[in-house]
């Protein structure tokens, strides 16, 4: 074994497939519903791997869009 693997990767995307499965998938009467799922999942992971509370976040993102994109922003790195 060469040490390399995904199983990190996979662990993210968990919860996004027991969703998609709990729901029955992205059946929707609208044609955005897949995209609308991935960007809702991807914000949800990004809130996780932050160490913000998904549903502060998303609560955040519907009443303040400023303030939770500002959260979203990568930290700037200084120069020495």
């Amino acid at each position: 074994m060469n040490g390399f693997d995904n199983n990190l990767a996979e662990r993210l995307l968990r919860d996004n497939v027991i969703m998609r499965k709990i729901t029955f998938g992205n059946r929707s009467f609208y044609e955005d519903s897949q995209q609308n799922h991935a960007v809702l999942m991807s914000r949800i992971q990004t809130a996780r791997q932050r160490n913000i509370n998904p549903l502060t976040f998303l609560h955040l993102l519907l009443t303040q869009p400023d303030v939770a994109a500002a959260a979203f922003l990568p930290v700037p790195v200084v120069a020495k």
